[in-house]
């Protein structure tokens, strides 16, 4: 774990500032080199660390009945492996069904993923991340082949209400390893991606909810395609992470280290 020390915090401790720290409200957090089998074989079983119940934190559910789970990919870099057939997720069950938490307005998501095709299936089916029927928080490729667009979803969303769509131009590119940070906040919502030195802004109402979710596709049972992409580290926060915050997760996970160690 990263400490920051201040001349401020030191010499006037009722006027320090704030203090980055990743590990508050840290709700889940994935390192595949620690959470994964890396056994270079399918994974139909994940177990996340985190302050979430083990319910939210345990991904079994297999997405689409025509897909596959993802691989556990072994070696220099390890990471679960999404092919564009396959998808892996805590829940499959619509919004508002009670069994998972909901987590609403103040949300943190952060990835280091390598993205292996942009396109997104007809009907926008795929997903880096997707939420469930009546919730709102997802994130998943742009424009069909356009590398470094991303299409962020949220707002309120719930039975007769549908979520808010808005598309955000990054420096992702196509094959190489990247960390995307989002924060769903009435404060602000922001993203920090690649290497931008600041997190820009985007528009988006408030009332953004998440109550269990995948990785590759939507809950539709008769997709035939998903996200092309590799995941390395995932983290969720029940609270809206500072630019600080953002930054340094960004460095210590491309520093090769987690958070929580």
């Amino acid at each position: 774990m990263t400490f920051f020390v201040s001349d401020s915090a030191m010499t006037n401790p009722g006027n320090a500032p704030y203090v980055p720290n990743l590990t508050r409200n840290l709700y889940m957090n994935f390192n595949a080199s620690i959470d994964a089998p890396n056994n270079n074989a399918s994974v139909e079983s994940l177990m996340f660390r985190g302050n979430a119940p083990l319910l939210d934190r345990t991904f079994n559910k297999k997405r689409g009945a025509l897909l596959n789970y993802p691989a556990s990919v072994a070696g220099s870099e390890s990471y679960l492996k999404f092919n564009g057939a396959a998808a892996i997720a805590n829940s499959n069950d619509n919004g508002g069904t009670g069994a998972y938490r909901t987590l609403e307005n103040n949300i943190s998501i952060a990835m280091r993923m390598r993205v292996n095709n942009w396109t997104n299936p007809a009907g926008g089916t795929a997903g880096f991340i997707r939420g469930v029927s009546n919730r709102s928080a997802s994130i998943r490729s742009g424009s069909a082949n356009s590398p470094g667009s991303m299409s962020l979803t949220g707002g309120p969303a719930q039975a007769g209400v549908s979520p808010t769509t808005t598309t955000v131009q990054t420096d992702l590119g196509t094959g190489s390893w990247a960390v995307v940070v989002v924060v769903y906040s009435p404060g602000g919502n922001k993203i920090l991606a690649g290497q931008a030195a600041t997190p820009a802004l985007f528009s988006m109402p408030s009332g953004t909810n998440l109550q269990g979710f995948g990785f590759g596709s939507t809950t539709n049972n008769s997709i035939t395609e998903a996200a092309n992409f590799d995941l390395s580290h995932f983290a969720l926060w029940d609270r809206a992470l500072t630019v600080d915050e953002m930054i340094l997760a960004r460095d210590i996970w491309e520093a090769g280290r987690d958070f929580q160690l």
